[in-house]
């Protein structure tokens, strides 16, 4: 009885607690969405479950298409991480990232997408024309629109 309590309050302290993202293994993990290994460290999502599976991600685009893809159903993540090219190797909550569009900006996957954590985006704002803050509505539509359509030409958001 004396270990089955502490043990008890211990799974208890565990399950209560908040689940947040777990570290992404670069050039070791695969993008649960295009199934390339996840290299660049600028860069990288990731998605938790209701259920507490954790998908992995080499791009904000492919964490919107994969939830473009499995929606049907409902939401399909609880809790959402992206990895800020000015934090590189570091996940943040989406909502508290700046997301960033611009033809200018190499992502992984090549649909301009890039997180910013801190002041560098205010940088890259001023200095590059085309890039705009957008919305995850707006990174969803995007990627819509880019990936998913028979008009593949640049969207405009």
């Amino acid at each position: 009885m004396r270990i089955l309590i502490p043990l008890m309050a211990l799974v208890v302290l565990v399950a209560c607690g908040s689940p947040g993202p777990e570290p992404i293994v670069y050039h070791t993990d695969q993008c649960a969405y295009c199934r390339m290994a996840i290299a660049d460290q600028s860069f990288g999502a990731q998605g938790r479950t209701a259920k507490g599976k954790v998908y992995k991600f080499d791009s904000i685009e492919c964490l919107a298409a994969y939830e473009l893809e499995h929606e049907q159903d409902g939401p399909v993540f609880t809790g959402r991480w992206v990895v800020p090219v000015d934090s590189a190797g570091h996940l943040v909550r989406l909502k508290d990232a700046m997301i960033v569009y611009s033809p200018e900006i190499r992502s992984p996957m090549g649909a301009g997408l890039a997180a910013f954590a801190g002041e560098d985006v205010l940088a890259l704002l001023a200095k590059d024309s085309s890039a705009r803050r957008v919305s995850w509505d707006e990174v969803r539509l995007l990627v819509a629109r880019k990936w998913f359509s028979q008009d593949q030409q640049e969207p405009s958001l």
